[in-house]
């Protein structure tokens, strides 16, 4: 057995064992409370399947030196269960192990993970702070978050990129960085389906009877998805529903409902994706050969 296929057995064997406790800790905290009627929770599975879909597509737009379209998204959902191991870094190994296994060099395989994972705190941070006057906040907070898009700026990533090159020789690569316009297209598409994702949890407190406004649900939820996933936590659990509870104007019991409702539904949907995903690997592409001179 290669080490590549013992990474990846584990890497699953692991996934599954973290997703089937969160699946049950979730479960046990709401099964004795009363859950938002059936229409409710079937829109709340489809926008949280199309936020996935634009978020998948988001790192398919990052497309520089990383193989195909087809790479990239398979590499993307099929990964997807990793991130409910603790620490994170099982999500990185994951992705960059599909990646490499499609023949792309691992370098920028990891600086792909990495730049998508920055665009996604990006995006749900700045709009979580632009739509935080819903929360009652100064509206100073809210131009901030007209000002963290820049972190998504091509001249910002290379400073950050050969700040980082004085530590790794490895790094000293501005070509690592994708251009611009990928970048833009990725933070759109990442924006796109973390607001997909916070409307589904407005759904859910607005069918759990809630008084919160769609748009402070809205930013709530992307404000705490955002710092979420700069947490080492397992998919940011923890952390995102610590954020959510705080912003809620609902007693922690009942603003537990749609919390952690929206948390399990999106832990189905990613398993839905990860099936699909598993049974349609992609075929092997002369585009995402590489030459032996393209390597790190």
């Amino acid at each position: 057995m290669t080490v590549r296929r013992a990474l990846i057995i584990g890497l699953a064997a692991a996934s599954a064992v973290f997703i089937a406790l969160q699946l049950a800790d979730g479960w046990s905290r709401i099964s004795g409370s009363p859950l938002p009627g059936s229409l409710p929770i079937a829109g709340a599975v489809v926008l949280l399947g199309l936020g996935q879909l634009a978020i998948g597509e988001a790192m398919v737009a990052l497309g520089a030196g990383s193989g195909t379209p087809g790479d990239r998204r398979w590499a993307f959902h099929v990964t997807q269960p990793a991130k409910y191991v603790p620490m994170g870094v099982a999500h990185a190994a994951g992705v960059v192990t599909a990646l490499v296994s499609r023949g792309i060099p691992r370098l920028p395989a990891g600086v792909l993970w990495a730049v998508h994972t920055g665009s996604l705190v990006v995006v749900g941070v700045s709009l979580g702070l632009f739509g935080s006057s819903s929360f009652g906040w100064p509206t100073a907070i809210a131009f901030l978050g007209i000002c963290v898009p820049v972190c998504l700026d091509r001249h910002v990533l290379t400073f950050v990129l050969a700040q980082a090159g004085r530590f790794a020789d490895v790094l000293k690569r501005p070509t690592l960085v994708p251009p611009q316009g990928q970048l833009t297209r990725c933070g759109v598409l990442a924006a796109a389906g973390v607001l997909l994702h916070g409307l589904a949890y407005a759904l859910l407190v607005d069918a759990s009877g809630i008084d919160d406004t769609p748009a402070a649900a809205v930013a709530a939820y992307c404000l705490a998805l955002g710092v979420s996933i700069a947490t080492p936590l397992p998919g940011g659990l923890g952390a995102r529903e610590a954020i959510l509870l705080a912003l809620s104007s609902a007693p922690a019991g009942e603003a537990l409902v749609p919390i952690v409702l929206v948390r399990l539904l999106l832990v189905g949907v990613e398993l839905v994706f990860w099936l699909v995903a598993s049974s349609r690997r992609p075929g092997s592409s002369t585009d995402s050969a590489i030459t032996p001179t393209q390597r790190p």
